[in-house]
């Protein structure tokens, strides 16, 4: 059975941070493909700082792994971007293969409130990134027991993230300031190219 990944998120922009953690659970989870999907808007933020083809183009330049696609069924979609949503399309269009959801542990601990959260965690096995100590694991795995897993498989595995974040990068491009090393370097080349996030 093909084992794919669903790395979804708005990459506003997509940074080294980014980069690391797909190139990590490619190879934690040992994955034959991942799909990398910009949102079109997230259920979680009011609007896109730069148009969906900047994200779109970014992504491109920079997950460059033989493993990775770039996929844009979300922008396509249109409107806000629901993760059942995204799921029943690939499970449409790839009946055979296990499909590996990745969140934060952050996110973990408010998965019960997702759309259809039971209908994802049927359809895929959800694994959780814990990124820092805001949540601990003993935290984790207690929500995961008490109110997800009996709808589906829960992993919960560890990472050291690369410390990063795309409000921070916004904010430095509007104050003028260098990203150098917080993106890839094509990516940080396309964003000084276009002037983007310079007037957010």
């Amino acid at each position: 059975m093909k084992r794919t990944g669903i790395f979804g998120g708005s990459f506003d922009p997509v940074h080294s941070g980014h980069v690391r953690y797909a190139n990590f659970i490619c190879d934690k989870l040992d994955l034959d493909e991942l799909i990398i999907i910009p949102a079109k808007l997230s259920p979680f933020k009011k609007t896109n700082s730069v148009s969906d083809n900047d994200r779109l183009n970014m992504c491109r330049l920079v997950f460059t792994d033989k493993r990775m696609t770039v996929s844009d069924t979300e922008i396509r979609r249109g409107g806000v971007s629901y993760t059942v949503d995204t799921v029943r399309e690939l499970k449409r269009q790839r009946p055979t293969d296990g499909l590996y959801l990745f969140v934060g542990g952050d996110q973990l601990m408010s998965f019960d409130r997702w759309r259809c959260f039971d209908e994802i965690l049927a359809s895929t096995v959800l694994v959780a990134v814990k990124r820092d100590d805001s949540v601990s694991r003993e935290e984790l795995e207690s929500f995961a027991d008490s109110r997800l897993r009996r709808y589906g498989k829960v992993e919960i595995i560890d990472f050291i993230p690369f410390d990063v974040s795309s409000t921070e990068i916004r904010e430095r491009l509007e104050k003028g300031l260098s990203i150098s090393g917080l993106v890839p370097e094509e990516a940080e080349k396309y964003i000084l190219r276009g002037g983007l996030y310079r007037d957010i």
